[in-house]
């Protein structure tokens, strides 16, 4: 048995069982991906904020004074101390991966199988989120309405 199968297969007789499992088991890591973006968010403004700062008063610097200002910033504000308390977001992706895999390797049958594969092309591709309807590409903002429109169906025959 692989690793990101559970030890208790779900008992639902749903033709999509291990897949709805593998979704429960990767929405938890997604909350708390999403938890730790938020914990880092306000540093990461400000580090972005302070970068631009200092580049607008520091002109024509070359990218080894940039990546210097870069670590000193980051280091001044408590950054860098975050990323290596074990908490940065990245660290859950190799978490997520060997589940994310299992997910995309077992054929969806039902409409809520099709919505865990469509929550993990969420998770995957969040920055597609980043801009507005009116900002966003043409591509992505198709990929945002199908796949938003699956978790909603999803959602609507689950009540």
């Amino acid at each position: 048995m692989s690793k990101t199968r559970t030890a208790n297969p779900p008992t639902s007789q749903t033709p999509d069982a291990e897949l709805i499992e593998l979704g429960h088991q990767h929405d938890l890591i997604a909350q708390r991906h999403a938890a730790a973006v938020a914990r880092f968010r306000p540093k990461w403004d400000e580090h972005l904020r302070l970068m631009k700062d200092w580049e607008r008063d520091n002109p024509g610097r070359s990218s080894e004074e940039n990546m210097s200002a870069y670590h000193r910033i980051a280091n001044e504000i408590g950054l860098t101390a975050m990323e290596q308390s074990g908490q940065y977001p990245d660290e859950l992706l190799g978490e997520s991966e060997p589940i994310a895999r299992a997910i995309l390797a077992i054929p969806a049958i039902t409409v809520a199988g099709l919505s865990v594969k469509a929550r993990l092309a969420r998770f995957g591709a969040d920055g597609l989120w980043d801009e507005n309807d009116d900002d966003a590409e043409w591509v992505d903002l198709l990929v945002r309405n199908v796949i938003d429109a699956v978790v909603h169906v999803a959602a609507s025959e689950s009540r």
